[in-house]
């Protein structure tokens, strides 16, 4: 401790006071005062004004002090005088706390409490993660895939707050403040990193009230003669390829009355009746199994797609970030979200 407050004679009169007073002191393991409270060994504190406020509380301690009674009473008449309050009365055989010195006692406690906690939290495990992450993914990859699991993100990372930003317009990441985004193509920019997550297989669909008053296509070039519900802007031209058994691929270009840039709505129409759509298997699990809505042309195989993870490449520096990236290709591959 000498060599921790060595040198610090400008520091205010009380820590001189415990400088000079208590560096002599050993106070053993666990010490009775006059009051009845125990308190700890304070030798392993380093900070001197964190020994001083317990001492003068605690009669036991007079007779420690032993050699530096004196030193010790010029110490404590000049807090008085500074403070310009009478904090003990003392006699040969006795000391006590006045109001002023239980109160002064209370303040000088709550500060050594506020400063513990402020080291403790500076001084928090590094393995500790916790902070904000901003993720984007379109409507239903987050709706579909994204938000069935974040209750084990929150479980694994529960320090972790979690922003999630639904839109299908595909806007700059960086401008926008996005750490994660979920795609369902790789982004061309090489200063993104793309982990691919999980193959897509798409189903083609149509309600049984399509296909009692249209019947169903026999083969993908059948589905010019089909309302065809596209999911896009109304000037894209849209083809959907297949391929047969055999290997063989088909690119056919499609058309209807109704288009939707947003897969639920695509799906809600073809529910209704208005046509066939291409739809991600996992957004038509729960109404083929209802047969709410039918597979056509099974026999042949969708251009499929893959759900891929987006994070810029610096993003790995912020722990909190990489530690969400990390959870979310484990919990992919572990669970096939």
């Amino acid at each position: 401790m000498l060599k921790e407050i060595k040198g610090k004679a400008e520091e205010p009169i009380i820590q001189q006071m415990v400088i000079r007073s208590m560096a002599k002191a050993d106070y053993g393991t666990k010490i009775v005062g006059h009051y009845g409270l125990a308190f700890d060994d304070y030798s392993h504190f380093t900070s001197p004004i964190r020994r001083y406020p317990d001492i003068i509380a605690h009669r036991v301690l007079w007779n420690e002090l032993q050699g530096i009674k004196q030193e010790f009473t010029k110490n404590l008449n000049e807090l008085e005088t500074w403070l310009d309050k009478k904090l003990v009365f003392r006699s040969t055989r006795n000391l006590r706390l006045t109001q002023d010195g239980m109160n002064y006692l209370a303040e000088c406690r709550a500060i050594v409490n506020q400063v513990e906690r402020l080291e403790s939290q500076a001084h928090l495990d590094e393995t500790v993660v916790q902070g904000s992450v901003n993720i984007t993914a379109p409507f239903y990859l987050g709706q579909f895939l994204f938000a069935p699991f974040m209750a084990g993100l929150h479980q694994a990372l529960p320090l972790i707050n979690v922003n999630l930003v639904l839109s299908d317009s595909f806007e700059d990441m960086v401008d926008k403040g996005f750490d994660i985004a979920l795609r369902a193509s790789q982004m061309p920019d090489s200063s993104f990193v793309s982990r691919r997550l999980k193959p897509i297989s798409l189903k083609l669909v149509a309600s049984s009230k399509y296909l009692l008053q249209h019947g169903a296509p026999s083969s993908p070039k059948g589905l010019k003669d089909h309302q065809c519900i596209v999911e896009g802007d109304s000037g894209d031209k849209r083809r959907w390829r297949f391929r047969n058994n055999k290997g063989k691929q088909t690119s056919v270009s499609v058309n209807g009355n109704f288009r939707a840039n947003h897969g639920g709505m695509v799906k809600e129409l073809c529910i209704q009746g208005l046509g066939i759509a291409q739809l991600p298997d996992f957004m038509v699990e729960d109404e083929l199994s209802t047969e709410r809505l039918v597979e056509l042309l099974p026999e042949y195989a969708l251009d499929n797609f893959y759900i891929h993870l987006l994070y810029h490449q610096k993003s790995t520096t912020n722990k909190v970030v990489k530690a969400v990236i990390d959870y979310v290709v484990e919990t992919a591959k572990a669970q096939s979200i």
